[in-house]
Order: C-alpha cells, then structure tokens, then sequence
C-alpha cells in the first residue's frame, strides 16, 4: 500500500504481543468467513446475515465475492427479511473506504446502492464525500471516476440530446453499470453548464494548490470539451473554432504560473502538449484561416518558453529545460509543417540541446535528428545503356519532394571502379542517356540500409553521417 512504511512493519511483525494480536484477528476473521459461506451455501438470507456480511467486510473490504451475496440479499425479492436501505450501505462503504480508499469493490457496491436506491441517496451530499476522499488522495482514480458518475447521474445522460450525450459518454461521464435504474428527471441544457462550471473550478482550486495533480487535469481535460459544446451551440465551425482557441488561451494563462513555479513538473508539461494537440485546426492541403490564428497562437508560446529556458540554463541543463526544449522543439516543427515558416534551423539547434540535456531519451532525439535527415535525402540510381558497357549515374538529391532545395542535386559517374561528379543537372537526350530503372536508399536508425536497383541489390551497413560519400562508396564496392 503506498505510503506504508515496510521498516515500521516489519518492526511491528517482529514484536511478540503484535503477532499474538494479529493471530487472534486471523482465528475471528477466518470464523466470520466459514459462518458467511455456510449461509451463503444454505441460501440464508436475512437481516442478522447482512450484518455478518457488513462485519466481514469491514474487516476485508476487497472480498468481491462477498459483496455479491450481499447484494443479491438485497436484489432478492424472495427473501423480505433481508432489508437493506440507502443509509446502511452508504455507513458500510463509507467505513470500508476508509479503511482502504482504493477498494475496487467496494467503490463499485458504493455506485450499485446508489442507483438502487436513488429516490433515498443524495448527489450533492456524495460529491462532498468525494471532496474530503480527495483532500487525502488527490490521485485517488477510483474517487474521480466515482465523482464523473455522480455528475452524470445529475446530469441525466440518457435522457440528454444525442450529441451530447456522445460527448459526455466519451469523456467518462456515462453511468459506469449495466442496466441502471431510471434517472432522476431530465437537467436541462441551462442547468448542466453551471454544474460543469462549477467542476471546471474545482479542478481549478486544486492545481493552485498543486501544480503536480495531473487528475485534476485529466479531469479538466474532459470538461472543457463539454463546456464549449454548450457555449457555441448553433454557431459555424469557424466560430466553434475562434472560441476553443480562445478557450486554450485562457488555459495556457493558467500553466504559466505552473511551469514558471514547477518547470520540472511533468504533469503541467503533458497537459501543455495536451492543450496544442487538441487545439489543431482541420486538416488541409492549403494555409487556412484557422491555420493561421492557430499559427499565431503557437507564435505567442515561444517567447515564455525561451525565457523559461534562459533562466533554467543559466544553471546548467536542468529537469525544468528539457520539458521546455522538448515543447518549444514541438512547437517550432509544427510550424514549420503548418504554413512554412522555415525555422528548420531553429529547430535543430533546439534538437541537439535536448541530446545534451535529456540523457534517458538521448537516443529518440537521436532518431528524429535521423528522420528528418532521411526525409531530406532521396538518392537516385540511374543506369546508362551503351553497347553492353554499363555506367551507373548516381544522383544525391536533398530535398522534401518538393520546393527549391530539389533544385540542390549531385551526379556522379560510376565507372571502373572509380567515381567523378557530373556538373550537369538533368539527363536529356543531348547527353545520350536513357533511364530505364531507378532505385532508393533508405537508412534507419541503426544504419543499416539497402540499396535498390539493377545490380546493386546488395544490404549495407553505414555508421558514417556524409551520405553521399557512404552512397558512392558503397556503390564503387558493389561495382567491383
């Protein structure tokens, strides 16, 4: 159990009167047990057996099979003297949680005694048990997924429009059992938005008071979605999208201070990627509106995020750099891919920083420094046909398939063994030469690489980083 001292234990198991204590509560507990099982064989079912079951599982909240029985007890309408109410089995829960907070079952019996019997059981009431669990537990998952399951029984899912109940199921807010009684009546659109509100700042509260509680961003990262369906109901998805940028502003102004006060902390890091991620304009082959205001807000990232940098550096390569490095380097390729704003430079220079700072992912910086390389280079094989003789045309060509850096080639002539580089850049038919084949290098992380083409079928090694040089090289050995 996390944040059991295994020294003190082990302390405790070797002192006489511990283990003495502890082998008369084994001997109780396992006589509880047998006088369970026995009624259980029996079919017993009434109320001095459901008090037997509640004592057991006080002791020994993670008995799932126990907790069945119980239920079953309550379920039956064959057995009348067992009666169980809202009030019992929320005090049982309620001490079994408390004796082990993470208790899948009972958790579970907690949810099923509600929607049994939901004319008794009190939502609000709920969600303040949920507030003190995670006052002790702020990480506590079993507490947030019991905490979405209360907002979406004060919700009335089933009974919401069909897009949003979409919505709302896909974020973790649909009753989370089978076959649930019928809801309480219907929340109208008016009343869910003040209720997500009043989440939203919740989560709020408890990042301020930690900036390290990646529930409550998990958390917050399902709620915003729901939030903004609702304020943009009936605009265009121009406007939808205007609005979520704005939305990501607002939340980008809230990790400020937490990158600024805790830059090594993870946590508000994976919900800044997070954040950029899910605020990406639709796709498309030409530079849209959306793409450009998206393109602005990247823009307005980077000078925080180079000062953040600048102050951790100023100490050396520190945990606070490289969550910053790695954004920024996110950022800089994003809009480059976005609207060509050529900071392919920028970004390497920001790439190599990161092999320095982050020895633990050094070699996946490394990979993406060689992915992008191998995008850059395609090399082309040409063969030439004269009177049975054969030279190889090799061409080096650096470039992404596209634009001016296509025009940047290099040719050499492979012959006897000997290579010379063509100052020409086209094959005509001046130069009395037919292509009638090609063929492409690829290179991967490893270097290991293989050269297609007629006569140079042949699997390579390459450790060097001059790829025209290894290429030619290569070719010479094959050749010979």
């Amino acid at each position: 159990m996390h944040g059991r001292n295994r020294i003190e234990y082990e302390a405790k198991v070797s002192n006489a009167d511990f283990t003495k204590a502890l082998t008369k509560k084994v001997i109780n507990y396992t006589a509880l047990v047998k006088a369970c099982n026995a009624r259980k064989a029996k079919k017993v079912s009434d109320n001095e057996t459901l008090k037997l079951t509640g004592t057991v599982l006080g002791i020994n909240p993670d008995y799932a099979t126990l907790w069945n029985y119980r239920r079953e007890m309550i379920k039956s309408d064959s057995s009348p003297g067992a009666v169980g109410t809202w009030t019992t089995e929320s005090e049982i829960t309620n001490k079994c949680l408390q004796k082990n907070p993470k208790s899948y079952p009972s958790w579970f019996h907690r949810k099923w005694s509600f929607l049994h019997f939901v004319e008794d059981s009190n939502v609000q009431e709920e969600i303040e048990l949920t507030t003190n669990f995670l006052k002790l537990d702020e990480r506590n998952f079993h507490c947030w997924n019991y905490r979405r399951f209360l907002i979406s029984q004060s919700l009335s899912v089933s009974s919401l429009p069909t897009d949003l109940r979409a919505l709302l199921c896909s974020s973790g807010f649909a009753p989370q059992l089978s076959s649930p009684p019928p809801s309480p009546p219907p929340s109208s659109s008016p009343e869910i938005l003040p209720l997500l509100q009043s989440e939203l700042n919740f989560t709020t509260h408890l990042i301020s008071s930690n900036f390290s509680n990646y529930s409550a961003y998990h958390y917050r990262s399902h709620l915003l979605p729901l939030i903004l369906h609702l304020q943009t109901l009936g605009q265009s998805p121009a406007e939808t999208y205007s609005a979520k940028l704005s939305q990501t502003k607002e939340e980008l102004k809230l990790l400020q201070s937490a990158i600024f006060t805790e830059p090594s902390d993870q946590s508000s890091w994976w919900y800044y990627r997070h954040l950029l991620n899910s605020s990406s304009p639709p796709p498309s082959n030409s530079i849209t509106p959306e793409k450009k205001i998206y393109a602005e807000l990247l823009h307005s990232t980077t000078s925080p995020l180079r000062e953040l940098i600048s102050l951790e550096m100023s100490e050396g390569f520190t945990p606070g750099s490289k969550w910053a490095l790695n954004i920024l380097h996110y950022i800089l390729e994003t809009l480059d891919a976005l609207i060509g704003m050529n900071l392919g430079d920028d970004a390497d220079e920001i790439l190599d920083m990161l092999i320095l700072s982050d020895e633990d992912k050094k070699l996946r910086y490394l990979e993406i420094k060689n992915e992008k390389v191998r995008k850059k280079t395609e090399v082309l094989f040409v063969f030439q046909e004269r009177g049975g003789g054969g030279e190889v045309f090799l061409e080096v060509r650096r470039g992404r398939g596209e634009g001016p850096k296509d025009k940047y080639v290099s040719w050499f002539r492979i012959k006897e063994g000997k290579a010379s580089r063509l100052k020409f850049k086209s094959w005509d038919k001046e130069n009395g030469v037919r292509m009638f084949e090609t063929g492409a290098l690829q290179v991967d992380a490893e270097g290991a690489g293989w050269i297609s083409g007629e006569g140079l079928m042949e699997l390579v090694k390459r450790k060097k980083t001059d790829v025209e040089r290894d290429v030619v090289n290569e070719c010479l050995r094959v050749w010979d």
